[in-house]
């Protein structure tokens, strides 16, 4: 089960983040771990930045007759999150990675599509690839629980080993504070950062 496996990485990048100043953990043979975004929740809980993807690693084979796009396997999540002052909401992008194709959009900002591409294969290395998952015992063609197909990575970091966590938080209220006066996107009622 994805989500209880998460919970007890993120947990336990915590403790490794608390005593080192950052902790990271990966996990692999389980299934869908659900957003990204509450493991990272856990560390800003206790003012630490917090990082989260999940995907596969490289898959078996390609087959080069077909799009790029479907090297993607899925869209894999990844959260990132930053801890503000009480009573101001945290910084959160927590994201899906995958990206609906449209030929218009493509041809006229192929780089968008891109960076997509580059950002969906960034989690799945940092959890497929770095959690091992290539390893013989965890090949998706052989394993015994077919659906445990996926792996994570989960990050924290100790604001206080860099800055004082008062004068992070008061520089993350003022980032979300003055945005949030700023003029919105198009068709937009306000300007919100994630």
């Amino acid at each position: 089960l994805g989500i209880i496996v998460a919970t007890q990485a993120m947990e336990m990048a915590i403790t490794k983040a608390k005593e080192y100043g950052v902790g990271v953990v990966t996990t692999t043979y389980h299934e869908h771990i659900g957003s990204a975004g509450k493991y990272v929740r856990m560390a800003m809980d206790q003012d630490l930045i917090g990082a989260g993807f999940s995907g596969r690693n490289a898959a078996p084979e390609y087959n080069p007759e077909t799009s790029i796009r479907g090297s993607i396997q899925g869209s894999p999540p990844m959260a990132f999150g930053m801890p503000a002052t009480p009573g101001q909401p945290y910084f959160m992008l927590d994201m899906s990675t995958g990206m609906p194709w449209d030929e218009e959009c493509f041809k006229r900002m192929p780089e968008v599509y891109f960076r997509g591409l580059g950002i969906c294969h960034v989690a799945n290395i940092m959890s497929g690839t770095l959690g091992g998952q290539m390893l013989e015992e965890f090949d998706r063609r052989t394993i015994h629980y077919t659906a445990a197909n996926q792996s994570a990575c989960f990050m924290a970091i100790d604001i206080a080993r860099f800055v004082p966590v008062e004068a992070f938080k008061t520089d993350m209220d003022h980032l979300l504070e003055a945005t949030g006066k700023m003029q919105p996107y198009p068709g937009q009622d306000k300007a919100y950062l994630a």
